[in-house]
């Protein structure tokens, strides 16, 4: 650039020698060309490095960037071959018949022409004569190099057409690091494993809302189910002189044998009984609506069990807790048996589609696995056995009934339905997936938080062994840990996944369990979980992942608001994925990613 824009200062004198200023300036020139080279050379490594990591074969739009920045590496050498050839040497001297404006010739001895790509040089005995040419043009032109030692001393003058290939060499040099920043900021945008969240740069005051939860104001809260320590009292277990028809499986203490080998149906229920005023039932809509909704309050003396559903024989994922049914103690099959029944209320609506399969199992940011979206699907087809497990899951803290058991055990203590879930992330781009598993308020039911427990803390697999992300990223905070209130545990949609398109979770996906929030940014969905634990935050919301990492671009909340940008970019649009990651397609993106109502 310096080259081929820039005019030299102080041309050599009369006598051939340079002003101090001039060696300065060529000293410099040439250590920015030694720098060029350096950056050159550490610009290939790292495409190679990221090229590398997506198996030269994902990542389309790096190596567009990357072949951008090649091409224009080729053109800078072309257009360097073109200065070298058509910016010929030409020197006039007395004798040889030609002659170059300005130079002073007449003291020198020449000898015959040299002939150099057609061009006429004259080869100069005596520097001492030599004297560059006067004018502007000649001094932008001639520097130190255009008087090199040949026999003699050899005068040259660039010609117009080596600065027209001079110009194109510093637009070919342009065009490559333009490539390469395009490269970089289209990678930042999207391996930026859910990068953002929907907080402020500035530390915000506090609001406090209605439900007493303390929140930041960009933040829109998300009204939460009824709060635990206004549950009602757990539903005690069956009276242990019945014994003949096995009971149902209490709140509290789950019974593997009834689970696993659930009784057989009775037959149809006997009426509906009515919900008693008293029915603390956060949605009065879902009793009687021909689901059974298998948590507190609802399936309850004083919600009339459900309003009926759960003892109704013809409801998916049925389970009779009334004694007075003659179902008592029956219930649909528990654990994930595929096809699962899908849960209508959750569904996307019109105008958005269901991703295919084949995008929402190859495109998934999972930091452990690997940093880009492609590879951890390959790293975890790799590792296919840890994932299948044995897979411990600890449940504990502030709780009545901590649980230690395998994620088998744990998923096969619940009824499993699909749910049609909308899937934001905070790099601005969407999917649709139907999720398997059950409402993360069961598992509340069945350890039983105390009421000093504030916050849910969920804690990912870090298995270095088969988590190559991990030695890549050893200054990240492992391992990867999120965080929800007890409230918002409780919320209807809530819920912890273990599987997709009616089959068990894949690794990248984030088996064998993984909790899904809908109405948050990606990020909070913590994948492969091996730790619930209950505390009550030391007055202060516990420690994640990304918000330690930058609290200014990863806030705690992180709920989907539109009118909340990101540092980086804005959030009030989003590309949605059906097919393909190369969609470009945009939509508006909805408060609380369109949950707004739950």
């Amino acid at each position: 650039l310096c080259g081929g824009a820039v005019r030299p200062p102080a041309a050599p004198g009369p006598d051939g020698r340079k002003p101090p200023v001039r060696v300065a300036w060529e000293m410099g020139h040439r250590a920015g060309a030694l720098g060029c080279i350096a950056l050159a050379i550490a610009a290939v490594v790292t495409g190679i490095h990221r090229l590398e990591d997506y198996g030269l074969l994902g990542g389309w739009r790096y190596q567009v960037a990357f072949a951008a920045w090649c091409g224009a590496l080729l053109v800078a050498a072309a257009a360097h071959e073109v200065a070298f050839h058509g910016g010929a040497v030409q020197c006039g001297g007395e004798g040889s018949g030609g002659g170059v404006e300005g130079v002073d010739t007449k003291a020198s001895t020449a000898s015959a022409p040299v002939h150099s790509n057609s061009r006429e040089l004259t080869v100069l005995t005596s520097p001492s004569t030599l004297r560059p040419p006067s004018g502007i043009f000649a001094m932008s032109e001639v520097s130190s190099d255009d008087v090199a030692e040949h026999g003699g001393m050899l005068a040259a003058v660039t010609t117009p057409a080596a600065r027209v290939a001079r110009a194109g060499q510093a637009s070919a040099v342009l065009l490559g690091c333009a490539a390469l920043a395009l490269g970089i900021w289209l990678g930042t945008a999207e391996n930026s494993t859910d990068v953002a969240s929907s907080c402020t740069s500035s530390p915000p005051p506090v609001v406090v809302t209605a439900e007493g939860a303390a929140r930041p104001p960009g933040d829109v809260h998300v009204p939460n189910a009824t709060p635990t320590s206004a549950s009602p009292p757990p539903i005690p277990p069956p009276s242990p002189s019945v014994q003949l028809q096995p009971p149902p499986p209490p709140f509290f203490s789950p019974s593997p044998s009834v689970q696993l080998q659930p009784p057989p149906l009775l037959g149809p229920t006997t009426g509906v009984p009515p919900a008693d005023v008293s029915c603390s039932a956060p949605r009065s809509d879902f009793l009687a609506d021909g689901w059974c909704d298998d948590i507190e309050p609802y399936n309850s003396a004083t919600c009339g069990w459900d309003g009926g559903d759960c003892c109704n024989v013809d409801a998916p994922l049925w389970r009779c807790r009334d004694p007075s049914s003659a179902n008592f103690g029956g219930g649909a099959v528990l654990g994930a048996q595929y096809p699962v029944p899908r849960n209508p209320r959750y569904d996307v609506g019109e105008g958005r589609l269901i991703s295919e399969e084949a995008l929402v199992s190859s495109y998934n940011n999972y930091y452990e696995l690997a940093f880009d979206k492609a590879n951890p699907k390959r790293v975890g087809e790799q590792n296919i056995a840890f994932f299948e497990g044995p897979w411990d899951v600890s449940i504990g803290g502030l709780v009545e009934n901590p649980l230690t058991l395998d994620a088998a055990e744990l998923i096969a203590m619940f009824a499993v339905e699909e749910r049609v879930y909308r899937h934001r992330c905070v790099e601005a781009w969407s999917i649709v997936v139907p999720w398997a598993g059950f409402p993360l308020a069961k598992l509340l039911d069945v350890v039983r938080p105390t009421p000093a427990a504030r916050y849910v803390v969920f804690q990912t697999q870090a298995n270095s062994e088969v988590s190559p992300g991990m030695a890549r990223g050893p200054y990240y905070p492992w391992p990867y840990t999120e965080a929800i209130t007890v409230d918002e545990a409780r919320n209807e949609l809530a819920f912890l996944s273990v599987g997709q398109f009616q089959e068990k979770l894949p690794p990248q996906s984030g088996a064998p369990i993984r909790l899904t929030l809908p109405w948050k940014y990606g990020f909070k969905s913590i994948k492969s979980i091996v730790s619930i634990q209950f505390v009550d935050g030391g007055g202060a919301h516990p420690a994640t992942f990304w918000n330690t990492l930058n609290s200014n671009e990863y806030g705690f909340w992180a709920n989907v608001n539109p009118e909340v940008p990101h540092p980086r970019w804005s959030q009030a649009r989003e590309r949605p994925l059906t097919t393909t990651a190369n969609s470009w397609d945009r939509i508006d993106t909805l408060l609380f990613n369109g949950y707004e109502e739950e």
